[in-house]
C-alpha cells in the first residue's frame, strides 16, 4: 500500500466549519496490487474485496491558551493548571489531588482518539485530536458533517466501549475519554434522494452563447447537496456543453460553492427520462432556511424542458423545497418551467 509523505488533515476553520487542509504536494494514497495479483486479476475476474485505506491524523486546532484553572491532559491524566513558570516552559498541574510539574510539550487541550471508519466496502483508521472541552453532542455533530471519501455519507453510528454514543452535554474530559481511546464509526452512503420540480416534459428550449438558466431554492432541514438534473438536447449526436454551478445566495455571478464542466447528448450513459444527472465531486452541506441557487450555463443547442412546476415541492426523505425565481436566470428558467428539473441530495 502506498503511503503519503505529507499530512492531509481535518480541522475547524474560522467559521467553525469542518474542512480538510493539505499542502500542495499531499496526495490521497492509492491501493496498489503487486505484480502477481495484477497478473491473476488480468486472467480472471476477482471477487470484490474490502479495501483498506490509510489516512493521517485529523484534528481541531488548539483554541485555548495556558491559564491557571484550565483543564488539560497530561501523562498522569486530566488535571487543573495551578501555576505557569515564568519562562512558560514548565506548567504545574494538579492531577488526582497531587501537583506535578510538566514540560509545556507534555500538556495539551486536546486528546488523540483512535478512530476506525467502516462500511460494507471501505475501512480505514485515523487518529483524531479532539478538544477536551468539546461536548459529546458537538463531537457527534462533527463526525456527522464529515465527507468520508467523497461519498456524502448519511448514516453514521459511533461506538465507544461497545456502546453507541448519544448526544450529551458532557465534555470529552467529563465523559471519560482517555488519550488513545478506540472509537468505531460505521457509515453508509446509501442511494441519494431527489426532488422533481415539473409535472411534464416539453420540447423546444433554445440556447445561445453561454445561456444562463437558474433557480433559487431553500429547504426545511439540513441536507447534503449532490447535484442537479439537466434535460438532454433534442438534436441527436450534438452535445450540450457548458458548466453547472451551485451558488450560496441568489447572485449567479458569485463565486460558486462547487461547479462542474458538462458535455452530454441524448445517448449519454445514465440518462433517465431525458434527464442528465450532474453529480458534483463532493457533497455540499445545505443549511435549512438559507437560499442557494442552481445555475447552468449551456451553449448553442436546443433541449427538452419541464413545465407545470410548483413553488413548494416535498422530495424524498420528507425534505420540503421552496423554489424562487432568480433574477440572473436570463434564459427563461423559473418556478413554472425551464431547466434544472431535479435536485439530488442526501438527508
Amino acid at each position: 500500500m502506498e503511503t503519503i509523505e505529507e499530512d492531509r488533515v481535518w480541522g475547524l476553520d474560522e467559521n467553525a466549519e469542518w474542512n480538510q487542509y493539505t499542502n500542495m504536494n499531499a496526495e490521497l494514497p492509492t491501493i496498489k496490487k503487486d505484480d502477481k495479483e495484477k497478473e491473476k486479476a488480468d486472467k480472471k475476474p476477482q471477487p470484490k474485496s474490502k479495501k483498506e485505506l490509510e489516512r493521517p491524523s485529523f484534528f481541531f486546532p488548539k483554541t485555548k491558551t495556558d491559564t491557571k484553572g484550565g483543564v488539560v491532559s497530561t501523562p498522569q491524566g486530566y488535571g487543573v493548571i495551578q501555576d505557569i513558570k515564568s519562562d512558560g516552559k514548565v506548567i504545574s498541574v494538579k492531577v488526582n489531588n497531587v501537583i506535578h510539574d510538566f514540560k509545556k510539550s507534555e500538556v495539551s487541550y486536546d486528546i488523540p482518539l483512535h478512530v476506525t471508519f467502516y462500511s460494507g466496502n471501505t475501512k480505514f483508521e485515523a487518529t483524531a485530536h479532539f478538544p477536551i472541552f468539546m461536548t459529546i453532542t458537538e463531537l457527534l455533530a462533527k463526525f456527522e458533517e464529515m465527507d468520508i471519501e467523497g461519498q456524502g455519507t448519511t448514516l453514521k453510528r459511533i461506538f465507544y466501549n461497545g456502546k453507541e454514543l448519544t448526544a450529551s452535554p458532557l465534555t470529552v474530559e467529563k465523559f471519560g475519554f482517555v488519550p488513545g481511546a478506540k472509537v468505531l464509526v460505521i457509515f453508509s452512503a446509501g442511494k441519494f434522494m431527489k426532488v422533481n420540480r415539473y409535472a411534464s416534459i416539453t420540447t423546444g428550449w433554445g440556447y445561445s452563447t453561454r445561456s444562463i438558466d437558474a433557480i433559487t431554492f431553500s429547504v426545511n432541514k439540513d441536507i447534503k447537496f449532490v447535484g442537479f438534473g439537466l434535460y438532454v438536447p433534442t438534436v441527436d449526436n450534438k452535445p450540450l456543453v457548458g458548466v453547472a454551478k451551485l451558488i450560496l445566495g441568489v447572485d449567479v455571478k458569485a463565486s460558486p460553492l462547487e461547479q462542474k464542466e458538462v458535455s452530454f447528448m441524448q445517448n449519454t450513459p445514465d440518462v433517465v427520462d431525458k434527464i442528465f444527472k450532474v453529480i458534483f465531486e463532493r457533497p455540499i452541506m445545505i443549511k435549512s432556511g438559507q437560499k442557494y441557487t442552481c445555475v447552468s450555463e449551456l451553449s448553442t443547442n436546443t433541449s427538452h424542458y419541464g413545465s407545470g412546476g410548483k413553488v413548494s415541492v416535498t422530495g424524498d426523505g420528507d425534505v420540503a423545497f421552496t423554489f424562487f425565481h432568480c433574477s440572473g436566470s436570463s434564459n427563461g428558467t423559473g418556478t413554472g418551467s425551464g431547466q434544472i428539473p431535479e435536485i439530488y441530495y442526501y438527508a
